[in-house]
């Protein structure tokens, strides 16, 4: 697929890519999964297209506190937009994603800006929960060594992802979801704010 080459069966008036973000633990997994279910197209984790880059960099054993803290390296040396930049790169060579896209993990207005310049305007649906619920979910996934997280690793880490963007990019979005029930709620959630975007749900 050409960058920036719309689909022409797609609806002028529906985004050619969505934005799921939210702290750690929110369920931006989940409501980008559902996105994708309701209306198609391609489910992307920034998230592992940024592991994938960093095990490059530093090995496949590098640990998610390591990955972390490369990650912030590289937004403080390249800028707030360089994974935004880097995930770019890698789909120019292994291949763009089918529309519409479904980016999961943005966390900066830096890196929703260098998405824009290939898909046009970007909705971004904002994922929230409770702090205890979101503790309870990052502990039961077990996800790099989560299973031992407390709350003293849940603040460092939302810390860190404010300072990279995040809590910016928080207040921009205009399509907020809670995500404090079950799952079968959050993706009647997801569905309606589809719909709100232009999509007819399959």
């Amino acid at each position: 697929m050409k960058v920036g080459a719309a689909d022409e069966t797609q609806s002028m008036t529906q985004p050619r890519a969505i934005a799921y973000t939210g702290y750690p633990g929110a369920g931006k997994t989940e409501a980008a999964t559902f996105g994708e279910q309701w209306i198609g197209g391609e489910h992307v984790s920034m998230g592992d297209v940024v592991k994938e880059i960093a095990y490059d960099k530093l090995g496949e054993d590098a640990t998610s506190h390591e990955i972390g803290h490369w990650a912030t390296v590289s937004r403080y040396i390249g800028g707030p937009a360089v994974m935004a930049n880097r995930v770019i790169e890698w789909w120019d060579e292994h291949g763009y994603p089918e529309e519409p896209v479904h980016i999961e993990g943005i966390r900066a207005i830096e890196e929703l800006y260098v998405f824009e310049v290939v898909f046009g305007y970007i909705p971004v649906i904002f994922v929230d929960a409770d702090p205890d619920i979101r503790l309870q979910r990052l502990q039961q996934r077990g996800r790099d060594g989560e299973d031992r997280f407390g709350k003293v690793d849940l603040i460092e880490r939302d810390i860190r992802e404010a300072e990279w963007g995040l809590r910016k990019l928080e207040h921009l979005s205009d399509h907020p979801v809670e995500n404090d029930l079950d799952y079968g709620a959050l993706k009647n959630r997801i569905g309606m704010k589809l719909i709100v975007l232009g999509y007819d749900l399959q």
